[in-house]
């Protein structure tokens, strides 16, 4: 189980990703990410809170937000900017 601290790291990424690639205001980033964190918190019937809200943790912080963003991106062309994002936040 993925503790809370790497899980506001996860979304502080997701926010910057946002923000950094898809070119969303910081309040816009923010605003997404907490609405789709709240979905998560109440998953369809049938599947676990707990799972439902720990299988977005391995995906890519990059491809929550390119869903977020409803513009998928080639991860290959931003592997660099994606990875100075990711050390800054140690993820």
């Amino acid at each position: 189980m993925i503790d809370l601290q790497a899980k506001d790291e996860f979304w502080s990424v997701v926010e910057e990703c946002l923000q950094e690639f898809h070119h969303l205001s910081p309040v816009d980033a923010v605003q997404k990410s907490r609405e789709l964190r709240r979905k998560l918190k109440s998953p369809p019937p049938g599947l676990p809170a707990d799972l439902a809200s720990e299988i977005i943790y391995h995906d890519e912080p990059f491809d929550v937000a390119c869903d977020l963003a409803v513009q998928p991106l080639d991860l290959a062309q931003y592997r660099a900017p994606y990875d100075a994002i990711l050390s800054l936040h140690n993820w």
